[in-house]
């Protein structure tokens, strides 16, 4: 692991610790694999289909997966909260920059894992150490989306 990689764990616990207050939207009924392939969008209604890792989670995490997945600007961003939740304001959009972190994070965590767990096997033509170590590397920057 990166040596940054624990201060990136520690600010996850802290987001954790902060999202637990939230009873309304923390623990909700969720999506969990939101992404562009998964939306169907007619320019007025967006159809959300693959539903296969549906369960309880956070709300704002199923929100931020687009946003950190691809770039995308803060008046792309309160669309979505505001599509989401009907009003917008600056402490939904902190919080998404949070879930965004998280979500990031989630994508190391899941690389790091599979860098493991491919390297006796050499079937992917992905450098999954490669790719953690160039999130972790954005996220020691600051950055919050790919």
């Amino acid at each position: 692991m990166p040596p940054e990689f624990g201060q990136i764990i520690d600010r996850v616990e802290r987001i954790r610790y902060q999202r637990s207050f939230d009873k309304k939207y923390s623990h909700v009924f969720c999506h969990n694999d939101v992404w562009k392939n998964n939306l169907l969008y007619n320019g007025k209604i967006i159809n959300i289909v693959d539903w296969e890792l549906c369960g309880y989670g956070d709300a704002y995490f199923d929100l931020a997966r687009i946003p950190y997945l691809e770039h995308s600007t803060v008046e792309e961003e309160t669309w979505i909260l505001t599509e989401y939740f009907r009003y917008f304001d600056m402490e939904m959009w902190n919080t998404l920059q949070q879930m965004k972190y998280v979500g990031m994070v989630s994508e190391a965590v899941w690389a790091f894992f599979h860098s493991a767990i491919e390297r006796e096997s050499q079937n992917s033509s992905l450098d999954y150490t490669e790719f953690a170590n160039h999130v972790v590397d954005m996220l020691a920057k600051g950055e919050n989306h790919f």
